[in-house]
């Protein structure tokens, strides 16, 4: 008998974003595949890491996670949404949103169930079913506005349907679900007695007035819906790996399960500071806040220029208005080129001639000022 991987491995490939970032390294390209946000870790959150290992921070924490961040967590959802949650009953501190997704299937179906999965879908969402030992059911995304046809998704969902994957913010598209759209969802997933699982990553970073509705907020849907969420990318510590899910206790209880037996627990000190950053107001005395109102969604830098240099992920027929950043700029779109296949957006952002409330006045620097273009087809910035 030779030695063979199993048959899940060989169903699916090695993660396209991994490959894509290898490539952009070796070839100096600007890197659209990984959502790396362009700005740093507010100061208050890396103080607090920093205290917390001082401190001695160092040993297993409780394995779904430490009380206080648990507490902040359930506080900071209901502070936003109105929808009470109990930190002891409802809460697990995970390795990263990606963990919490994992241990959520593998806590909830069984061979045989199925899984709805709109498309295009962050790419670790199809090897999850399969490793889950469920099988995917796809419902197509159709751009321009990246909505989905009600008829399609209802065909979809049958009598083994156990779960329906909603990505809101999206990745790749950059679509916010509306209201109207999560009630659809809600109203087949209480008819087929089928859970939500809704990753809501993105949930601060929003453009051109959309509302971020969780799906658990609506009627019927806090006893049937894992939300998914994690520091990564409202707080730039997309490598702290600190994620989380809140879901009915029913399926807490497995889901503590299935992760204690994946990762143990997320890193104790770097939970300690996720306490810090889950009680920031909207806007802090140091002058951060999360991107709410404009800012990158998905951007990675490609030199030193950040003032003025930026990879925006949004719909195809998203508007540019005056942006306002996290940091209190504000900047302008000089040129905007879209794929109606992709979703994705590019443009290179020049200092507004205005002055911005927060920001320090005074005239941009030459490199700012310099005009340059985005060449596609060479993934590089040229004079």
């Amino acid at each position: 008998m030779s030695v063979r991987p199993s048959d899940k491995a060989s169903r699916f490939t090695e993660s396209v974003i991994r490959e894509m970032t290898r490539l952009a390294n070796l070839h100096g390209a600007v890197n659209l595949s990984q959502g790396f946000p362009d700005f740093p870790a507010p100061e208050a959150v890396k103080e607090a890491a920093r205290r917390a290992v001082a401190a001695d921070v160092n040993q297993y924490a409780i394995t779904w996670g430490a009380r206080g961040l648990r507490e902040a967590i359930a506080a900071k959802f209901t502070r936003l949404y109105g929808l009470p949650v109990d930190p002891e009953r409802e809460v697990t501190v995970t390795c990263g949103s990606t963990e919490a997704m994992i241990a959520a299937l593998l806590a909830l179906v069984d061979a045989g169930d199925e899984v709805v999965v709109f498309e295009p879908f962050y790419e670790n969402y199809g090897p999850d079913a399969i490793l889950s030992d469920a099988s995917p059911r796809f419902v197509k995304l159709r751009p321009p506005e990246w909505s989905f046809d009600p008829g399609e998704l209802e065909r979809a969902f049958g009598p083994r349907t156990r779960a329906v994957i909603v990505n809101t913010p999206n990745n790749p598209t950059g679509k916010v679900f509306s209201r109207e759209e999560l009630g659809t969802i809600a109203a087949l997933c209480r008819k087929h007695d089928a859970v939500a699982i809704t990753d809501e990553i993105y949930e601060h970073i929003l453009y051109d007035g959309a509302v971020h509705v969780p799906i658990a907020t609506l009627p019927g849907m806090a006893e049937r819906t894992i939300t998914i969420n994690g520091l990564s990318k409202t707080y730039s510590v997309t490598g702290w790996r600190v994620g989380w899910c809140i879901a009915p206790p029913v399926l807490t209880g497995a889901i503590r399960k299935v992760h204690d037996f994946l990762t143990v627990g997320a890193a104790a000190p770097l939970q300690e500071a996720g306490v810090v950053a889950s009680t920031f107001p909207p806007r802090t005395t140091s002058g951060w806040r999360p991107p709410t109102r404009g800012g990158a969604t998905a951007c990675s830098p490609c030199s030193s220029d950040r003032a003025s240099r930026r990879i925006v992920r949004a719909g195809p027929t998203t508007p540019w208005p005056r942006s306002t950043r996290w940091d209190g700029t504000t900047t302008w779109p000089s040129r905007v080129t879209s794929s109606r296949r992709s979703g994705w957006r590019w443009y290179r952002a020049r200092p507004s001639t205005r002055t911005p409330r927060t920001a320090a006045s005074g005239s941009a620097s030459p490199s700012a000022r310099r005009t340059k273009r985005w060449t596609k087809r060479s993934a590089v910035w040229r004079d």
